[in-house]
């Protein structure tokens, strides 16, 4: 039988001869019954306390594993864009790179080409010269 304040409240001794004075047990039963009943009060507390703590505690873990698998979501998501922004850094260096050596072998074209128009206007300005001596 558990022992509740109740069960120590109702219990009733057997009396012998030369037992007990009854008032002494009585009164020493209601100091027991008061001092369990408070402690009885509080363990019901408590027990409910652990309960709530317990429930709090499974909805903290899970509000954790949810923010965790979030937080590996955002650091996937930050190294793809980490690699992405550097593939867009060494593609534009390449695209400018070759702009550049476009450039580069345009120029060298049009000089040669100029080239050959200066030397090909010296060579009709000689023969002009040519012909105009000729005639006078």
């Amino acid at each position: 039988m558990a022992i509740i304040p109740s069960v120590i409240e109702k219990k009733v001794f057997r009396r012998g001869f030369m037992g007990y004075l009854p008032e002494d047990v009585d009164e020493f039963l209601d100091e027991i019954i008061l001092g369990y009943e408070r402690l009885h009060k509080e363990n019901v507390l408590l027990k409910n306390k652990n309960a709530a703590l317990a429930e709090s505690s499974l909805a903290s873990q899970h509000e954790i594993k949810e923010l965790a698998k979030s937080l590996r979501k955002y650091s996937s998501l930050e190294n793809a864009i980490h690699n992405a922004l550097v593939r867009s850094e060494k593609t534009g260096e390449e695209i400018q790179r070759s702009a550049i050596e476009k450039a580069d072998l345009i120029e060298a074209d049009a000089r040669k080409k100029a080239k050959e128009i200066i030397a090909f206007a010296e060579l009709e300005k000689k023969m002009l010269i040519s012909e105009a001596s000729i005639v006078n």
